[in-house]
């Protein structure tokens, strides 16, 4: 994946140094952007750069925008930025939405709304209300109330 003038390849074992003045390991290639980092393949992890694409490891990938981070291939998390998305770990996607999270399990989907929705896997939903995360289990619905909970619903924060 090339974006803003840089490559990273995807071979077992590698890292990519800080900002201009990367230093190569070997088997891979990286360009020049200023100011991110990469960790190891396996389960690795990607900086903070407006702009940047990330390569497919175990199959995912990331999204361009500025400021957020993405962790382990199997099991990530999402940072929240307006306007990002998420490959797939496990057959889930991220829309594009303000200040939310995304937790990594296999089969379910959130979409794009201002206040966010979740689509459904095992048969259950996710009302849209601000500042509130779902975990990710079959059979569980969720409403759409501010100050409520349920298992594995909870309210950013707590």
């Amino acid at each position: 994946n090339i974006f803003s003038g840089w490559e990273c390849g995807a071979v077992s074992g590698w890292e990519c140094g800080a900002v201009s003045g990367w230093e190569p390991v070997s088997g891979w290639e990286c360009g020049v952007v200023s100011g991110w980092e990469c960790g190891p393949v396996s389960g690795w992890e990607c900086g903070a750069v407006s702009g940047w694409e990330c390569g497919a490891v175990s199959g995912w990938e990331c999204g361009t925008v500025s400021g957020w981070e993405c962790g382990a291939v199997s099991g990530w998390e999402c940072g929240a930025v307006s306007g990002w998305e998420c490959g797939a770990v496990s057959g889930w996607e991220c829309g594009a939405v303000s200040g939310w999270e995304c937790g990594a399990v296999s089969g379910w989907e959130c979409g794009a709304v201002s206040g966010w929705e979740c689509g459904a896997v095992s048969g259950w939903e996710c009302g849209a209300v601000s500042g509130w995360e779902c975990g990710a289990v079959s059979g569980w619905e969720c409403g759409a109330v501010s100050g409520w909970e349920q298992p594995h619903c909870s309210r950013t924060g707590e």
